[in-house]
């Protein structure tokens, strides 16, 4: 178990409770191969992370698929991102997982930032 790198965050967090979606990227494996999804809870979010609430445990410097459903689902924002720390939840069913976005489209990375500024001021 890993304790959370609270100490170490450069960014502002902010709590919210939104379902996400996850795709762990085994080593080795072409990126092109779709491996399983899995539904989690983000309970906060800052501009270059996130902490999620995830039903089964990923490995830290994991590589992960992170797609955020956007206005009427109509289609998700894909980001990446590096699973940096995990434990289990002490209070609820799953792991804690700190994951750290990697700069991967600037469009993405852009709508993200709007995404986190919006939900700063209080706006969805």
């Amino acid at each position: 178990m890993v304790t959370p790198f609270s100490e170490k965050r450069r960014h502002e967090r902010i709590a919210i409770a939104k379902a996400i979606y996850l795709e762990v990227v085994p080593r080795g494996v072409s990126r092109n191969r779709q491996s399983a999804v899995m539904k989690c809870e983000a309970v906060d979010v800052s501009v270059k992370g996130l902490r999620l609430l995830v039903p089964s445990e990923i490995q830290p410097g994991s590589l992960l698929n992170i797609a955020v459903p956007e206005e009427g689902w109509i289609e998700n924002l894909e980001l990446e991102g590096e699973a940096r720390w995990v434990q289990k939840a002490d209070t609820r069913e799953g792991y804690w997982l700190g994951l750290e976005l990697r700069d991967t489209h600037r469009e993405n990375m852009e709508k993200w930032f709007k995404i986190v500024s919006l939900l700063g001021k209080g706006e969805d």
